[in-house]
């Protein structure tokens, strides 16, 4: 099952990666 791939596509989208840093 690749769903977690689409969730780290999907939570990069829509939280911004500055957010995470």
């Amino acid at each position: 099952m690749q769903l977690r791939s689409r969730i780290s596509e999907i939570v990069s989208i829509e939280i911004p990666t500055d957010t995470l840093e």
